[in-house]
């Protein structure tokens, strides 16, 4: 069985690898988590279940790549895309070209125009990308501060407690003048923005950048008549039309299949 981060829509990622992969994950059951801690946490519980022999199947679980490109450890059988989320594999312009001109064929939209589209809409999210690594960034500075820990055997908790607190409000102050400075916010912001920059002078901005924003943002800047899960779920269906499977995915997929004794 595959688990899947579903993110904003929990049921996507398993709606897109059955369609995309019918033939080949035929069999395979397909589960949908609500967010990436679950998903990880319920994989870890199941795949301890099965090296105990409490299961007879193995487990898997995909979740999307964290958007601020760091490398986390891969479990035994634990996969993250090769993009920051799963919707980043539609930002293909020919896909998303034949989506628009479906369903408003005056456009006649091209892949180059398209693109550049996609392209215009990435760089109208940076901002939000930028609140998001910074709040992201602080919140985990203050709560690294915060330990509540104290001897279990002790009686007088509220005083450790308080003690606690004190010990933790002091470093949460330590970081706060020494990290958190407007200064050094500033100069975070600053290599956040131009690593940004890099990926679209790169080329990369299209796996590196929020494809779930993108192409919410793609769908309003072009007054689309319809909404960004009707585009999305017609870029996939161009996809399955024509046989095409992202080489990003489905090298997740295959390599799935090839340590489950499903290779096909």
């Amino acid at each position: 069985a595959i688990l899947f981060e579903g993110g904003g829509d929990s049921d996507f990622d398993q709606s897109i690898v059955a369609r995309l992969f019918s033939t080949e994950i035929s069999g395979v059951n397909l589960l949908s988590g609500s967010n990436k801690a679950r998903v990880e946490a319920l994989h870890d519980v199941l795949n301890r279940a099965y090296s105990q022999g409490d299961l007879p199947i193995k487990f898997f679980a995909i979740v999307d790549r964290d958007s601020d490109g760091e490398e986390l450890p891969r479990g035994l059988r634990l996969f993250r895309w090769d993009v920051c989320h799963i919707e980043n594999y539609l930002l293909d312009g020919r896909f998303v070209a034949d989506a628009v001109n479906a369903v408003d064929p005056k456009r006649k939209l091209d892949e180059t125009s398209a693109i550049d589209a996609l392209r215009t809409a990435a760089r109208k999210v940076v901002p939000k990308i930028l609140r998001h690594k910074m709040r992201e960034f602080v919140n985990g500075k203050l709560v690294r501060c915060i330990d509540l820990g104290f001897d279990p055997a002790a009686e007088n908790i509220a005083v450790l407690v308080s003690e606690a607190v004190a010990r933790s409000k002091d470093r949460i102050l330590r970081v706060a003048d020494d990290e958190l400075t407007e200064q050094a916010l500033s100069d975070r912001q600053l290599i956040w923005s131009q690593e940004i920059e890099q990926s679209f002078a790169d080329g990369t901005w299209r796996s590196k950048l929020p494809g779930r924003e993108i192409l919410r943002k793609f769908v309003d800047e072009q007054r689309l008549p319809i909404g960004y899960d009707a585009l999305r779920n017609l870029i996939v269906s161009g996809m399955v039309d024509k046989g095409y499977r992202p080489d990003g995915m489905k090298a997740i997929i295959m390599e799935i299949l090839e340590q489950a004794g499903l290779g096909r």
